[in-house]
């Protein structure tokens, strides 16, 4: 995580649309994904001998084909693999050949990715001059350099751009449905298990720390019609975030399980445990821990559980409660409008993904609440703070939320496109304070002496409010994009 500074001041986002995902290619755990929006990579240089791949999609967007004897491709999800159990089918419907099938996964570029690939029998090639072992090989791919054919082609990897993790001897049959299991997480650990009905042909373990995160996708090179069917995604461990700490309080929220019937909390007080059992058989995603001190640092970790049997750690979350201040004391006078109903996202950071890594909290939650992701819903009129500390409690930082109704059409946007325009206040919206509004760089965003906001031209730039004396008592940053 990248350094917060105790100055910094918050990066909003005003969400008056809507907040994106991805949720059209990792459907409902335990559905298959639909495959219809992937794309198809050249993964290597190639010698101009292999055709353009056909990827062919099948009618229920489940299953695709990849038909023909074709260059080094992938067929890649946009969305992140880690901390995921990924299985399906495949199979190899044609013996014009016996080169690679396979998957990759944490995938980045064609330069950094995880290989999984399978060959049908050894071959040397005389214009790569090495051999393509039989087997099953686990590969990290790792360079910023051009990736080649033949790089791909050596079982033992490639003058440092490519590192066998893993090989064994064995060859798949033509016409045979195999089934494919992928866990991947962020603690390095892959696990792969290839099965022929019942039968487990190879589970695969190995220890790699290179990527934690990536997408996932199909392989193939120089092996036609092989067919990919009915595939799964879902979580294998909670991710635990640490929602609020308060006085004597840490609240913790985490991901849901599809396999868990319950959840375990663990705490300690050093790193990396050992941990003792706070709380067992859970139900819900999200805990109060209330048997705290104040000042000592608690390490947490949650457990999902099925039948009994724990299946997999989140990763480890710390908080250090401290004696509160009701409401925090702040000294900036500027303060966020909100109608009541009214969503506003707050962020610490460009990455959004840092928020997740914050405790937030509101000083009155009943005018209004905060999640774990920063976002912030005004429910009743009045004035709240809304707190955000980082877990290791060296970075703090407050806003004030002043909930309204019937304000006029003015809305905070921080997050602008041009042409776009926000309202900003130091005072209870009466615009009687005497307040100069002072941007750092006019060509991206002016305001006027009643604070409203116009987003000129790309960019980032930092307002101040500053009072009669010139002392800067608020300052928040506008992002413009185009």
């Amino acid at each position: 995580m990248k350094s917060l500074k105790k100055s910094f001041c918050f990066i909003f986002i005003f969400s008056f649309v809507f907040i994106f995902a991805n949720f059209n290619s990792y459907a409902t755990e335990n559905e298959p994904m639909n495959l219809s929006d992937w794309s198809s990579i050249i993964l290597a240089k190639d010698r101009d001998g292999h055709a353009t791949p056909n990827w062919k999609l099948g009618t229920s967007n489940t299953t695709i084909t990849q038909t023909l004897n074709s260059k080094a491709s992938a067929y890649i999800n946009n969305a992140d693999c880690v901390n995921k159990k990924i299985e399906g089918t495949f199979s190899v419907d044609s013996a014009e050949d016996d080169d690679f099938i396979g998957f990759v996964f944490g995938y980045r570029d064609i330069g950094h990715y995880y290989l999984f690939d399978w060959k049908q029998s050894g071959t040397y090639d005389n214009t790569f001059g090495d051999t393509g072992k039989q087997g099953m090989s686990i590969k990290v791919v790792n360079t910023d350099s051009v990736i080649k054919e033949s790089d791909l082609w050596s079982t033992s990897g490639s003058d440092n751009k490519i590192k066998a993790l893993y090989h064994n001897n064995m060859a798949y049959s033509y016409k045979t449905t195999y089934n494919f299991s992928l866990t991947f997480t962020d603690k390095g650990e892959i696990n792969i298990i290839i099965k022929q009905g019942s039968k487990i042909l190879d589970d695969i373990t190995v220890m790699d720390n290179t990527y934690n995160s990536g997408s996932f996708g199909f392989y193939n090179f120089s092996q036609p019609m092989v067919t990919y069917t009915n595939f799964t995604i879902k979580s294998v461990a909670p991710i635990l975030n640490i929602s609020a700490v308060e006085d004597k309080k840490v609240d913790l929220t985490w991901t849901a399980v599809s396999d868990a019937t319950n959840y375990m909390v663990k705490r300690s007080t050093t790193q990396g445990g050992p941990y003792e059992t706070i709380a067992e058989n859970l139900t819900e995603t999200f805990y109060s821990d209330v048997s705290v001190i104040n000042g000592t640092k608690y390490y947490y970790i949650v457990s999902a559980v099925n039948a009994g049997k724990e299946i997999g750690n989140s990763n480890e979350a710390s908080a250090t409660p401290t004696e509160s201040q009701n409401p925090p004391i702040t000294d900036s006078k500027l303060k966020v409008v909100l109608e009541v109903a009214e969503v506003l996202r707050l962020s610490v950071d460009d990455d959004l993904n840092v928020n997740t890594q914050m405790a937030w909290s509101s000083s009155d939650p009943s005018v209004a609440t905060v999640n774990e992701k920063g976002i912030v819903k005004a429910l009743t009129p009045g004035n709240t703070v809304i707190t955000v500390k980082s877990q290791d409690g060296s970075y703090t930082d407050y806003i004030n939320v002043l909930v309204v109704e019937n304000a006029d059409d003015y809305r905070l946007a921080i997050d602008l496109k041009v042409g776009e325009t926000a309202r900003l206040t130091a005072d209870d919206f009466t615009n009687t304070a005497n307040i100069t509004w002072a941007p750092m760089d006019s060509s991206i965003a002016n305001v006027t002496t009643k604070g409203k906001v116009t987003a000129l031209s790309k960019g980032l730039v930092l307002i101040s409010a500053k009072d009669s004396e010139g002392n800067i008592i608020g300052r928040v940053y506008v992002r413009v994009r185009e």
